[in-house]
């Protein structure tokens, strides 16, 4: 049976491991771009293990954040950030040291110990070693992108890769996967040709401009139409993305409008064990594998999943083959059902997805608990369907005044106060045109003061019924 892993602050003690760990992992990432006489100099680890004591034990290192992740009694990884080194600059830290043993690549470790280190929502910097194609995708997966800066360290070339301190930003796919959906504009922005041909041709178009921007967390879900099968098709045409990106999808409604524009029901809610059961195949199979998170999909506090004991157990083996398990909400009591998730016991939820927006943010303090608990906290809908777009901004004339002075659309504007909420670790861009994901990815945080934000909002019973009235089209 194999160990669990376990991430925890360094100890002076671990000097010695954590000097084994520095050495291995250098002679196996680096051999072929550091010079093999530093390698495999006999002195290496003697001098590596000095270097982590002083770091351990000297007051002039007492803000570096240290960690290590062990299997069993082994150390296997390390992490280290520091104040950054351009003290001028505008991160909050410095990435200086993350390894681990090439044994254990790929099962999780890089990740928590990199969320040991840094927070999620703290700027950062770091340099990488060039080429290291594995150690960049890890990067740019958790949102650093490269800069441009470039550098040569012991005769080793290293580029600059940075984080901003918002959130970043996913691609849903709810706009893109079906003829029919309830966005604003969306006649303008797909044309009257909806066949799934293509839709689909459409589809990856979008993704392939999500990823050249950068965007490595992709959203779907069973009611999306063909949204799975779409972004199946893609991930088969470049297999070599797949490891760089989160994929995230959800179950508890089907599609039911048969890809008619005008059709009478167009998806049906269950939240039932024998609809887990049949979903979830159906999302292997369209993924071509398992997503990283896959979520029940709107649930409300009246769910009947939150007392299915056989599906929560069912649930609850999924997380621990590495799913992460859980949530989407709608509706105006999504803090209620989120708390209800959260606070069951043993519950094998630690993600949601919930409706935020300038207009509908109630949800917010629950969202932060769920982030204190240490959940992933993903919003959706942060244009209101549309509403906060300049297709919908003649409907919001406050918020689009807002914009305006701020010098943003107002799709930026409403993207951008998603993002730099505290408890907020991505916001989805429903964007069905590459013009609108470049305006989403070009959101700030908004310079207007919170108060008068706060003025935007409605009564959630009032949004929610505005939205359950929106046309299909």
């Amino acid at each position: 049976m194999v160990s669990p892993l376990r991430i925890r602050a360094a100890r002076a003690a671990d000097a010695a491991e954590m000097a084994r760990v520095n050495v291995r992992s250098w002679r196996e990432a680096y051999r072929g771009l550091m010079r093999d006489e530093v390698l495999d100099d006999p002195e290496l680890p003697r001098l590596r293990e000095r270097f982590w004591t002083t770091v351990l034990t000297d007051e002039r290192y007492r803000a570096n954040r240290v960690a290590v992740a062990e299997r069993g009694d082994e150390v296997i990884g390390i992490a280290m950030t520091a104040p950054p080194q351009d003290a001028e600059g505008p991160w909050d830290a410095q990435l200086y040291v993350l390894y681990v043993v090439e044994v254990e690549h790929g099962s999780g470790a890089g990740a928590a110990l990199l969320d040991a280190v840094l927070g999620r929502r703290e700027s950062a910097v770091l340099w990488v070693a060039d080429p290291n194609p594995r150690a960049q995708a890890f990067y740019r997966k958790h949102g650093f992108v490269a800069d441009g800066m470039a550098s040569v360290e012991e005769g080793v070339r290293v580029i600059r890769m940075v984080r901003s301190g918002l959130a970043p930003i996913g691609l849903g796919l709810a706009a893109l996967g079906r003829p029919a959906y309830i966005t604003t504009g969306r006649r303008l922005d797909l044309g009257g040709d909806r066949t799934v041909a293509v839709m689909r041709k459409h589809a990856h178009d979008m993704l392939d401009a999500a990823w050249a921007r950068g965007i490595r967390f992709i959203d779907a879900a069973r009611s999306y139409g063909l949204a799975e099968e779409f972004l199946g098709s893609w991930l088969a045409e470049h297999p070599e993305r797949r490891a760089e990106l989160t994929i995230e999808s959800k179950w508890g409604y089907e599609y039911v409008g048969g890809w008619q524009m005008d059709a009478e029901v167009h998806e049906r809610k269950e939240h039932s064990l024998p609809m887990f059961e049949r979903q979830w195949p159906e999302t292997l199979a369209a993924l071509g594998a398992a997503p990283g998170l896959y979520l029940i999909h709107s649930l409300t506090p009246g769910s009947p999943a939150l007392g299915d004991a056989a599906l929560l157990d069912r649930l609850r083996a999924l997380a621990t083959t590495g799913v992460r398990v859980g949530i989407s909400t709608s509706g105006p009591r999504q803090g209620d059902a989120l708390d209800a998730a959260r606070e069951l016991e043993n519950s094998p939820f630690s993600a949601v997805q919930a409706t935020w927006n300038l207009l509908e943010p109630s949800a917010g303090p629950a969202l932060a608990r769920a982030h204190d608990a240490g959940w992933f906290v993903v919003v959706k809908e942060a244009v209101a369907n549309g509403r906060l777009s300049p297709a919908g901004a003649a409907g919001e004339p406050a918020a689009a005044d807002f914009a305006a002075s701020d010098g943003q659309s107002i799709d930026a504007f409403a993207i951008g106060a998603a993002r730099s909420q505290s408890w907020c670790d991505l916001v989805l861009s429903g964007a069905v045109t590459r013009r609108q994901l470049d305006s989403n990815l070009a959101s700030r945080a908004p310079s207007t003061d919170v108060a008068a934000l706060a003025a935007l909002a409605v009564d959630p019973a009032v949004y929610w019924a505005a939205r359950g009235a929106r046309d299909w089209t």
